[in-house]
C-alpha cells in the first residue's frame, strides 16, 4: 500500500493536505468528462489557483525496477506536470526548470508571503500562491500561473 498526498488551498487563503491510502492511483477523472492520465503512479496533487498540479513515481519504475540510479540521462520531461481544472494539460516542469537530470520527490504549495519571508527573497509580480518541489537537495520555487522558476537553493532553508 503507498499514500497519495492531496494538498489545496481555500477559498478561505488556508492550506488544507490530506492522504489516502491507495494500491496506486494512474488516473483522476475531472467532473469535465477529461481524464489526467499517467503511466507512473500518482503521488501528489496540489490544487490552487485553477491548477491542479500533478508529481508522480520516477518513470524508471514504470516498469517494476525496484532501483534507479540518481542521476537520468534526460529530464527535459519530468515528473510533475499541471492541468487546467478541466484536465486539459498546461505544463510539464521540464519547460520551466530545464533538464535536472534528477526526478522530482516533493510538491507542495506555499503562499508568497510565506516564501519571500522564509527565503529572504521578494518575487515581485508572483502569483499568491506558489509551488515548492524538491529534487536532489535543491528547492524550486515555480510561478505555476506564469510558468516560472523564481527561486532555486541547495541545502538548507533558514
Amino acid at each position: 500500500m503507498g499514500y497519495i498526498r492531496i494538498e489545496t488551498v481555500t477559498n478561505g487563503g488556508e492550506r488544507f493536505a490530506f492522504e489516502i491510502e491507495s494500491d496506486g492511483l494512474y488516473k483522476i477523472n475531472c467532473l469535465s468528462g477529461i481524464s489526467v492520465e499517467s503511466p507512473d503512479k500518482i503521488c501528489e496533487i496540489c490544487i490552487f489557483s485553477g491548477i491542479l498540479a500533478v508529481r508522480t513515481e520516477d518513470r524508471d519504475f514504470r516498469n517494476g525496477s525496484q532501483n534507479a540510479s540518481f542521476l537520468k540521462d534526460d529530464r527535459s520531461e519530468n515528473n510533475v506536470s499541471a492541468f487546467d481544472l478541466h484536465g486539459n494539460f498546461l505544463w510539464n516542469i521540464g519547460s520551466i526548470t530545464g533538464d535536472i537530470k534528477m526526478p522530482f520527490n516533493s510538491v507542495s504549495c506555499v503562499f508568497l508571503h510565506d516564501a519571500e519571508k522564509e527565503f529572504g527573497v521578494s518575487f515581485p509580480g508572483a502569483s499568491d500562491v506558489l509551488l515548492r518541489c524538491v529534487s536532489g537537495g535543491f528547492t524550486f520555487i515555480i510561478d505555476a500561473v506564469n510558468k516560472q522558476m523564481l527561486y532555486k537553493i541547495s541545502g538548507r532553508v533558514k
